[in-house]
């Protein structure tokens, strides 16, 4: 845990909380919450400690260990049938990727619009750029609808007759 760890190192290097504080530009009450296990560090914190004691970020993760094995390593058959997996599949999830952009427009239409008219109404000077994402996205729109309404309706030839004329 942390905690343990950066009380290891403390004791290692001879140093007491309050130096360790000082260095790190916290109190020495903040160093006694984290190796009591009251308080845990912020990332940014951690990135201090670490660089301090001269030790990588990846020593203050905690260590999970597997239950089948006494390892904290992951087990090596997962890979495989992860990426089979993903060979199996790529189309399926490229499908569902491509199938979520709508969802990816629908929140950015708002948001960009209401940005645009903030901007108008307030004269800033990013008002132009901000009526061209908005402009780009209506236009998107505007032809992902016409290509849907002619897919739904069958107005369109199927892709042997597109092929063959």
């Amino acid at each position: 845990m942390v905690k343990d760890k950066i009380k290891l190192l403390r004791k290692e290097n001879d140093i007491t909380q309050a130096e360790l504080a000082e260095k790190i530009y916290v109190s020495r009450q903040t160093i006694s919450r984290w190796e009591n296990g009251s308080s845990i560090p912020s990332t940014d914190n951690i990135a201090q400690i670490a660089q301090f004691f001269e030790k990588d970020m990846s020593y203050f993760l905690p260590d999970y260990e597997c239950e089948k094995e006494n390892t904290s390593m992951p087990s090596s058959d997962e890979t495989p049938k992860i990426k089979a997996y993903i060979t199996r599949y790529w189309k399926d999830i490229c499908i569902f990727v491509l199938a979520l952009s709508p969802l990816l427009y629908i929140w950015f239409t708002p948001i960009s619009t209401y940005s645009y008219m903030y901007a108008r109404k307030n004269k800033k000077t990013y008002r132009t750029i901000i009526g061209l994402i908005v402009l780009t996205f209506s236009i998107y729109f505007l032809i992902q609808f016409i290509l849907d309404m002619i897919a739904l309706f069958g107005l369109g030839g199927t892709t042997i007759e597109v092929i063959m004329e």
